[in-house]
Formats: C-alpha cells, sequence, structure tokens
C-alpha cells in the first residue's frame, strides 16, 4: 500500500542495545497526516517509524511531504495466547517536499502548489478558525 501525506510531528528518537546481539539500535516515531481520498476533508494519521541509518539519511522534518510504502500485517502476542495487534511496517520513503522550502516556489511540471499539497481544495477555501474566532480542533464532528 502506497500513501501521499505530510509528517505531523516527530517523536523523541529512541536508542538502544540489541539484548540478542548487543548491537546498537535507533527508531524515530513520526505521525503521519493523509487523507483517504481526493473528497475526504478530515486527515486520518497514523505512526510509523524508521530505523537506524535510514534516520540520518532522510533527515525527516515536521511538515515535510512525503510518499511511502506500508506493509500491513497482524502478529499473534504472545505466542499461542490467541491475542493479536495490527502491524505496519514503513518501507521506501519518498521525499516529495520538504518543510523548509518555500510555499510560492512552483513545484516541477508547472502544478500549483494548492494542487499539489495532500490538502482537498474545499479545506483550502475554508475560512481559518481564528476568523470566526472559534477554537480549533480537531474533532471530525
Amino acid at each position: 500500500m502506497e500513501l501521499q501525506g505530510r509528517i505531523v510531528k516527530l517523536l523523541p528518537l529512541q536508542e538502544g542495545v540489541s539484548q540478542s546481539s548487543g548491537n546498537p539500535w535507533k527508531k524515530q516515531e513520526f505521525l503521519f497526516g493523509f487523507f483517504e481520498n481526493s473528497d475526504s476533508i478530515y486527515e486520518k494519521r497514523i505512526k510509523l517509524d524508521i530505523m537506524n541509518d535510514k534516520i540520518n539519511e532522510l533527515g525527516l522534518q515536521e511538515g515535510d511531504e512525503i510518499k511511502v510504502r506500508l506493509s500491513l500485517g497482524c502478529r499473534e502476542y504472545p505466542k499461542d495466547s490467541g491475542k493479536y495487534f495490527n502491524d505496519i511496517r514503513t518501507g521506501e520513503i519518498t521525499i516529495l517536499k520538504r518543510a523548509d522550502a518555500k510555499a510560492t516556489q512552483q513545484p516541477a511540471g508547472g502544478v500549483s502548489t494548492a494542487h499539489a499539497t495532500n490538502t482537498p481544495q474545499s479545506q483550502q477555501n475554508a475560512p481559518s478558525a481564528s476568523a470566526n474566532n472559534e477554537q480549533e480542533d480537531d474533532l471530525p464532528f
């Protein structure tokens, strides 16, 4: 499965040493926001992670627009317990637009920035909550 969206928040870097091999490891978790389809007005979020060398290689920042390939599965834990949890594995990540890139910059191919983002057109033109003196929240109702 492949999704396109943005990095909403980088969570604290985790580091440790593998008990089985004694090798050091690093893990960077982040919240990934995306819209299920072009008509969606509410952003969905899932927690993803990258490990070890990929952390420095990608240098992810909050606000980066990315395309990520996911592998979905289910695992039983503990073994033979009958209890299962979903397992979302992060595969290939492609950075589409850096957060620090200028918003007025025209993307390649002559596409306007309004259509290059994953935000539906109806949400881009909606008045801001501050304009209505309402407090902004992320509840879908």
